[in-house]
């Protein structure tokens, strides 16, 4: 399987909580039969590298458009992957990561 498609919502606001009567932006999209969608926390991808550089969006993007690996569930599949690119030690912010197959 080739490397699928990636559709991103492009929405920023806050984190759930922390400003309780912000006006939250939001957006929508038609999710098809045969989909997956992802939700993650900044955490997920504002990673620091082994050389100092910081990751952005942009970096994780291609990571979620990668073929899931047999036998690994997808949420270590991603894990893994920003461990691999990751400084030693532990993260700077949390990781929250949902992901929704859609049959």
């Amino acid at each position: 399987p080739g490397l699928a498609t990636v559709q991103p919502l492009w929405v920023k606001n806050p984190g759930i909580g922390l400003a309780p009567d912000w006006p939250y932006r939001r957006a929508e999209v038609t999710v098809p039969p045969g989909a997956r969608l992802y939700l993650f926390s900044d955490g997920a991808f504002e990673v620091a590298t082994a050389d100092g550089r910081q990751l952005t969006i942009g970096d994780f993007l291609p990571v979620l458009a990668a073929p899931s690996q047999p036998g690994l569930a997808e949420p270590e599949r991603l894990w893994q992957a920003v461990r691999n690119v990751a400084r030693p030690g532990p993260l700077e912010d949390d990781v929250a990561l949902l992901i929704l197959d859609f049959t």
